[in-house]
């Protein structure tokens, strides 16, 4: 038993919408919501799952663009990192910069911390803080069910820009060595972008950022 994990690439720059959930009260959350109510609903009901929460790894649109609007229909509350909030004051302005229509701003309904222990069903996980892409950029990692949702931190074979408003790349670089890659055992990651990876290849393989070591 543990953590089961279901993606749907959703919006203009197919974001990864992941579905974690319990495998045993199929209890779940929701993260990176990008839109598309209509294909998360149809994972929610592939997976037999009852949402419990919209959370984000971090506050850029293509993350966000369709969380007010999944929160209100399954009736439950909005996390994010207390870093990233400022960033959802501008979704108006990311939403004209990189052509997405307007978007509702999801209400925060409580923050998601640094080393914060949370429970998704009778499934425990862990919330990383990794500034560097964003300021409250976050991953989740669940040590017992060995996988890892990175958001726009670590990709596989590769790191996320650093070039945007609040963007710091010493920050990432620090991020990932010492936050992800410090993690115990290889589990499987799941990037906001692209395709999943072992975090032992990128350990040793990644372009941009390697262990030291």
């Amino acid at each position: 038993m543990g953590i089961i994990i279901d993606k749907a690439e959703v919006g203009p720059f197919a974001v990864n919408t992941y579905l974690l959930t319990d495998e045993e009260t199929r209890e779940a959350w929701l993260v990176d919501a990008g839109g598309s109510l209509d294909l998360v609903e149809t994972m929610v009901q592939r997976n037999g799952a009852s949402v419990q929460a919209v959370a984000a790894t971090h506050g850029h649109i293509d993350h966000v663009a369709g969380a007010a609007e999944a929160c209100r229909h399954f009736g439950v509350p909005f996390l994010i990192h207390p870093d990233d909030e400022p960033l959802l004051a501008t979704l108006g302005l990311q939403a004209r910069l990189f052509g997405f229509p307007q978007t509702d701003v999801p209400a925060v309904g409580r923050h998601l911390n640094d080393g914060e222990m949370i429970r998704i069903g009778r499934s425990e996980g862990k919330v990383i803080h990794t500034p560097g892409h964003t300021p409250g950029g976050i991953c989740l990692f669940f040590e017992e069910s060995a996988l890892l949702v990175t958001g726009d931190t670590l990709f596989a074979g590769s790191v996320g820009r650093t070039d945007l408003p609040g963007g710091n790349s010493s920050a990432i670089v620090r991020s990932i060595r010492e936050r992800i890659y410090a993690l115990p055992g290889d589990p499987v990651f799941f990037p906001g972008h692209g395709p999943r990876g072992r975090l032992s290849f990128e350990r040793g393989h990644n372009a941009c950022v390697r262990a030291e070591g």
